[in-house]
């Protein structure tokens, strides 16, 4: 039941967000405006909380629920924390590196190799777009 609850409002509220976000102005790929970044946040959250809002309502055995892992959920939001503090000492780059690496590895995910390839490949893909191709300093 919980579950279901907390779909339903993740549904409410990302369809909401983008709903104030598309009064913003998009511009196009190659001019962004200021409405471009909150409108693709907006609609991947609500694509991504109508599949889970779909598949929760669709499970027939409501006792297979997991319980929520509290505890990851500290440690995700004690990283973005630490995001903002360490932007504004390290570069930005160093930094998103290092805490993508943290919520990897938050996320259980196995080894380093791939946290530390995921970390650096998306930390690159960064720079390209925006550094390089939309020549948008970091801070």
């Amino acid at each position: 039941m919980i579950r279901k609850i907390m779909a339903s409002f993740f549904l409410l509220l990302s369809v909401s967000y983008l709903y104030f976000a598309l009064q913003l102005n998009f511009g196009t790929m190659l001019k962004p405006l200021s409405g471009f970044l909150p409108i693709l946040v907006g609609a991947l959250a609500s694509l991504l909380a109508l599949i889970d809002f779909i598949g929760v309502f669709k499970m027939k055995n409501e006792n297979a629920e997991e319980p929520a892992h509290l505890k990851i959920i500290f440690l995700v939001a004690l990283g973005f924390v630490a995001y903002i503090f360490l932007l504004k000492h390290i570069p930005y780059l160093i930094a998103t590196f290092v805490i993508l690496c943290y919520l990897l590895k938050v996320a259980r995910i196995k080894g380093w190799i791939v946290p530390f390839s995921v970390s650096a490949c998306t930390a690159f893909a960064f720079y390209l777009v925006f550094d390089y191709m939309l020549n948008v300093p970091f801070p």
